[in-house]
This record gives C-alpha cells, structure tokens and sequence, in this order.
C-alpha cells in the first residue's frame, strides 16, 4: 500500500522562518537551510494559499492561542486533507464551513 505525498501549508514555512529567527528552535539552522527545497526533495507538496483560504481562516469562530494555526486549520479543510499535529487545540474544531475536519494527534 502506497502512502500520499506530504501536503505542507505555505504558512508553515513562515512560522518555522519565525521559530528559527527568534531562537525558539535552536540548532535547526544548521540543520534546514530550506525548508521548502526540503520538502521537495522528499516528494512532498505545497498547498494551495488563497484568499478564499484566507478569509475563512479569518472568520473562524474558534479561540485559539496561535494565530497560524487559523490558515492551517482553513486550508487541510478546503483541500479535504487530514490534519496531522501535535496541538490538542486543532483537534477541538470539528467543523468548520459545514465540513468535516480529519485531524490527528502525532506522537510527542
């Protein structure tokens, strides 16, 4: 049985630029220069980031502590693609626009 290719949200690589700037993931620099050359390399996929993306990622009525998570929370939902995290809270939305979220809890 063959596996999906990785689908990885353009808002990721801006969190992860942040993560790396401010020193909250230290020692990764050195470790991923490219993030997206790396997922590349690895047959990996960007999602799409569209408006339409983003105004539902926006008009969300969910409380949430991290703003990133809205637009990768909106775009698995638009694309119809499970969501694999290791934050609880993702999990809690079970709809969001009449659809249904499929989310996972990776291992810690």
């Amino acid at each position: 049985m063959g596996c999906e290719a990785h689908t990885q949200k353009p808002i990721s690589f801006f969190e992860i630029g942040q993560k790396m700037r401010t020193g909250r993931w230290p020692g990764f620099e050195g470790l991923v220069s490219d993030p997206p050359a790396l997922l590349e390399a690895q047959s990996g996929l960007i999602a799409p980031f569209t408006a339409a993306i983003c105004l539902s990622a926006s008009t969300m009525d969910w409380v949430h502590r991290d703003p990133f998570d809205r637009p990768i929370l909106a775009t698995a939902v638009a694309m119809g693609i499970p969501l694999i995290t290791k934050d609880a809270g993702l999990c809690l939305v079970p709809r969001h626009e009449g659809r249904m979220l499929a989310c996972a809890r990776a291992a810690a």
